[in-house]
């Protein structure tokens, strides 16, 4: 969370969607774009070649959220790059295609990346084009389970009609906050117990280099 000092919002949340190419996630198409301005592109093809970025401010609850949504598209190839920048993610939305079974087995890899990256991110299972019953290939009930067997949170959406949406990401801000307001609680009650234990540390390891140095 950035400083509170001279800004307008309460929050800075960077929020990041994952998945592989085509699950409906990109600021051109789908999920990103449907939340930020409430349109949905239907024939866009092209595939994310870098980050892009969408900026909104929300209201939720009593607080104002600075949102950074952020897409970019996960290649194997690019895995151990892509995982350093999950340090700085407050949520993520991990996404699958309901009619596209390879990028639901995807998830399982990508989710042990992340929350070994984050612990503390809220990460959320989202299954996308529901609007496509008909050409279904993973169930509700499969997200689910592997959602279950991660302990996290799953959903169901359609980023063509909006269904779930505003849900989804309502539901993340809220478990977001609570993260933070555990984490600043944490930090103002524990800020003196560390710092002391830090001192008490550095003295440790002087006394243990000054016994093993060949000077004395």
């Amino acid at each position: 969370m950035d400083s509170r000092q001279n800004r307008t919002h309460d929050y800075l949340f960077r929020i990041r969607l994952e998945g592989t190419f085509g699950v409906g996630k990109t600021c051109k198409t789908s999920l990103l774009r449907r939340y930020a301005v409430g349109e949905f592109t239907e024939n866009h093809t092209s595939r994310t070649i870098g980050p892009e970025l969408r900026v909104k401010t929300v209201n939720h609850g009593n607080k104002s959220i600075k949102l950074n949504l952020w897409d970019h598209y996960i290649d194997q190839r690019f895995k151990p790059q892509t995982t350093k920048h999950f340090k700085t993610c407050h949520g993520i939305l991990l996404v699958y295609d309901v009619t596209h079974r390879e990028s639901f087995e995807l998830i399982e890899n990508y989710y042990a990346d992340m929350v070994w990256a984050a612990p503390t991110c809220q990460i959320f299972v989202v299954g996308n084009k529901i609007d496509a019953e008909n050409a279904r290939k993973v169930t509700f009930d499969e997200g689910s389970q592997l959602a279950g067997r991660l302990r996290i949170p799953f959903f169901e959406i359609s980023a063509k009609t909006g269904d779930g949406v505003t849900e989804i990401v309502n539901e993340l801000l809220t478990q977001m906050i609570k993260t933070e307001e555990k984490i600043d609680k944490k930090d103002s009650k524990d800020q003196k117990t560390l710092k002391n234990e830090y001192i008490t540390k550095l003295g440790q390891d002087y006394q243990t280099e000054c016994k093993t140095s060949t000077c004395f």
